[in-house]
């Protein structure tokens, strides 16, 4: 079958043939600027003026011609309207002219296709970098779930918005890996990750005084820039890996191209055990082959669209969108084996989540060893290890006197501390054979509603960091805690749980969280709740 893809979502139109084996052609053009950032009129302007070119060529480049095309799929959400509505008339006048069925996709779902395409992975942890989007999505129970995602913008319009203030102009992230190259000394700047979530709008404010003052080196500020965000993606790309139980990890989206973000994500797998895959930059930026090949395996699948269901969709999120074309039996299943070749230390490993090695001393006890990350720089990796094993250790010990359900702890040492042995089952194993899911969560809902009334949050609630201990539900690994009355710090932590149980146990989620909900005594942290959702990308 041959397919004619169009993308048109924001700054790019293109154009590509493809049949079921084969890219064909492919064909491109992007609106950029010497300073500033972009206008949304000149976008579709852009699109006008240049759309029917770019589809001419792309015909003639796999010599065809449009009477041979047999399927026509265009980027159908989400995106910048007024380009999504160019490509979206654009497409159906071909098809109603020319007798063609017609398709619409989800452009972030097509990044996602193309690149278990290209990559030849099964079932990977997808870190997706866009201007607009920056989440950890696997696939799970019939659609691609956001395990993690940006609470503010995404990485590719922070890097683009640091580029305007330098006036360097748009895009910015090519310009800014060519600069921190140059750069040799780290500057500090805020790190921020809750979970799988992150948000950039610190770092943005950070580097906005910085420049204001006139007091930085542009070399060492954008090799800073790099440094600091990318070991925050990579990071929760690795929890991804851990709550998820997958080896295989692939990076997508136009900040993808970027080298050292690229080397980063190497690194982590390998040092893992992992599988890592990226694409090449051109199917990896907006293009319109990922369009097609969407298309394709939509149509294959659920056959035409009708006309008046390709109607654009600025907002529709990645787990809105159900994926006729894969089964849940793709699914890998097999557990991430353990780093090889290590030394005589960590003969005992029972456990590596996404930062500690869990090792056995005997039935009773444990050490955590919060391990070395060579994906990131030392000065960004030695502070974070000493803190968050400090903050941990503290946490647990005041927790306990509350009454709350954790691991007893002993001899902190700089990375590391001994722990009680807890012998049970992760709440996340157990919960997809538990018959009474209401019965535990309202035990679990008890317990973080006792941590907030006494303001402890936990900072990364998931179902990987309970345990079930007979009756009972310990709490376990408050790296990212902290003490905190703040109603937005309490409401991140629900949030957190709830998009956990919406990721990793689609099937309950409801009735899981509700449990928690109604054991939860503060109203205005509930309130809060729904603010903090908003903030999660709507174009995702």
């Amino acid at each position: 079958m041959i397919v004619l893809g169009i993308e048109s979502t924001a700054h790019t139109f293109s154009a590509s043939v493809m049949n079921e084996n084969e890219v064909l052609s492919l064909e491109s053009k992007t609106l950029t600027t010497e300073l500033g950032g972009l206008i949304p009129r000149e976008i579709i302007e852009h699109h006008i003026a240049n759309g029917p070119e770019i589809i001419n060529k792309a015909l003639i480049a796999a010599n065809k011609k449009i009477n041979e095309i047999e399927l026509i799929s265009f980027s159908q959400s989400p995106g910048i309207g007024g380009a999504l509505q160019i490509g979206a008339v654009i497409a159906r006048a071909l098809s109603l002219k020319n007798n063609i069925p017609l398709v619409g996709v989800n452009h972030c779902i097509a990044h996602l296709e193309i690149a278990r395409m290209m990559s030849g992975l099964n079932d990977p942890v997808m870190l997706y970098t866009s201007g607009a989007n920056t989440q950890i999505i696997a696939f799970s129970e019939g659609k691609y779930r956001v395990f993690g995602e940006t609470l503010d913008m995404g990485v590719g319009n922070f890097i683009d918005h640091v580029g305007r203030i330098l006036n360097i102009g748009f895009p910015a992230g090519k310009k800014i890996e060519e600069i921190a190259l140059k750069g040799k000394n780290f500057i500090e700047l805020p790190y921020k990750v809750k979970g799988m979530d992150i948000n950039f709008g610190g770092i943005y404010s950070n580097i906005v005084n910085k420049i204001e003052s006139k007091n930085f080196n542009i070399n060492d500020l954008c090799y800073s820039l790099q440094e600091t965000v990318f070991a925050m993606l990579v990071e929760i790309s690795e929890r991804a890996l851990a709550h998820c139980q997958k080896k295989e990890l692939v990076l997508t989206g136009g900040v993808g191209a970027n080298k050292r973000l690229n080397e980063m994500c190497e690194k982590m797998c390998k040092d893992r055990g992992a599988i890592f895959k990226s694409i090449p930059i051109k199917y990896s930026v907006d293009n319109a082959s990922m369009i097609a090949w969407t298309g394709l395996l939509k149509y294959k699948s659920n056959g035409a669209d009708k006309i008046i269901d390709t109607e654009i969709s600025q907002k529709t999120r990645t787990e809105e969108v159900d994926i006729f074309w894969r089964k849940q039996s793709e699914n890998c299943n097999e557990v991430l084996s353990m780093p090889k070749n290590q030394d005589s230390d960590f003969l005992n490993i029972i456990s590596m989540g996404a930062e500690a090695i869990i090792r056995k001393i005997n039935d009773e006890e444990l050490i955590k060893d919060r391990i070395k990350k060579n994906y990131r720089l030392e000065e960004i990796d030695d502070k974070l290890r000493i803190s968050r094993t400090k903050i941990e250790f503290s946490i647990l010990k005041k927790v306990i006197q509350k009454k709350i359900l954790v691991p007893k702890v002993w001899d902190l040492e700089k990375f590391s501390f001994k722990m009680q042995y807890l012998k049970g089952e992760l709440i996340r194993d157990y919960l997809h054979n538990c018959i009474n899911k209401k019965k535990l969560f309202k035990i679990i809902g008890k317990q973080i509603n006792l941590m907030h009334e006494n303001n402890i949050v936990h900072g990364d609630l998931t179902t990987s960091n309970m345990i079930l201990v007979k009756d009972d539900v310990y709490f376990i690994d408050f790296s990212l805690g902290g003490l905190s009355g703040k109603l937005e710090d309490k409401a991140v932590d629900l949030h957190l749980i709830k998009q956990a149980l919406i990721a990793k146990h689609n099937d309950c989620w409801k009735e899981c969280f509700d449990e928690i909900l109604s054991q939860y005594k503060n109203k205005e942290v509930l309130n809060k709740l729904k603010s903090v959702e908003k903030r999660g990308r709507k174009k995702a």
